[in-house]
C-alpha cells in the first residue's frame, strides 16, 4: 500500500470517528426546550350576570341550583343566594331601621339622610309628605331595630324585590315610654345603573 493511500484511509477514518463523536455528544446532551410559564393562570372572563337567564325568570332559594347551572357567575362559592339578592336584603335592613328611627327635634332629617337610597318616585312622595306632615308640640321619638327579615319575592327579570320585616320599636312621648313590635314591607327596585333603591315602605299593624 502506497503512503498516499494510507494517508487517505487515515483521513477518512478520522472524519468518520469525528462524526460518530459528534452524534454521540448530541445524543447524550440534547437541547432543552423552554417549557411554557404556567405560574400565571389565564385571566377568566365571567359572563354578564344576566346572560342565559330565561325571560321572566324569578330567582329564590327554592330554585338556587337551577339558576346556578344556568349562570354560575352570579353566585358566591358558599352561598345559596346571589350577590344581587344579598345587596337588596342589606339595603332593606339598613333603610328600614333608619327610616323607622326619628324624633320631633330632628324633624325630617331622617328622610333627607336617606334620600339617595330612594327611587325617584319615593323621593317625590317624601317631599310631598314633608309639606303636609305636622310636628308634635311635645317631644316625640321612636327608635327601631330589626327583629327579623324575610324575603317575600325577588325577581332578577323584573328588577324588584320585597322584604317583610319585623321591627322592635321603642317610643317616647311626653315622658312616657312604650315598647312594641311592628311589621313593615320594604319594596325595592333597581335603577338604570343596576343599583338597588327603596321604592316604597308599607307599615303594618303593631304587634
Amino acid at each position: 500500500m502506497s503512503p498516499k493511500t494510507k494517508a487517505i484511509i487515515i483521513i477518512a477514518s478520522a472524519i468518520v470517528i469525528f462524526g460518530l463523536l459528534v452524534a454521540i455528544i448530541f445524543d447524550l446532551f440534547p437541547s432543552k426546550e423552554i417549557a411554557p410559564d404556567t405560574s400565571k393562570q389565564q385571566e377568566v372572563v365571567l359572563p354578564d350576570k344576566d346572560e342565559g337567564l330565561p325571560e321572566g325568570a324569578t330567582f329564590d332559594a327554592s330554585n338556587a341550583q337551577e339558576f346556578s347551572d344556568l349562570n354560575p357567575a352570579i353566585f358566591g362559592e358558599d352561598s345559596d343566594f346571589s350577590p344581587l339578592e344579598k345587596e337588596a336584603k342589606d339595603l332593606a335592613e339598613f333603610f328600614i331601621e333608619r327610616f323607622g328611627t326619628y324624633s320631633s327635634d330632628s324633624r325630617f332629617s331622617y328622610i333627607d339622610d336617606l334620600r339617595s337610597f330612594m327611587s325617584d318616585s319615593m323621593a317625590k312622595e317624601m317631599d310631598a309628605y314633608k309639606k303636609t306632615a305636622s310636628i308634635p308640640d311635645s317631644y316625640f321619638s321612636v327608635d327601631s331595630s330589626i327583629a327579623s327579615i324575610e324575603k317575600e319575592s325577588f325577581s332578577l327579570a323584573n328588577r324588584n324585590a320585597i322584604f317583610t320585616v319585623v321591627l322592635n320599636r321603642e317610643e317616647e312621648q311626653a315622658g312616657s315610654m312604650s315598647q312594641y313590635q311592628q311589621n313593615a314591607s320594604v319594596y325595592l327596585t333597581q335603577d338604570n345603573t343596576g343599583h338597588w333603591k327603596v321604592n316604597k315602605v308599607i307599615w303594618g299593624q303593631k304587634i
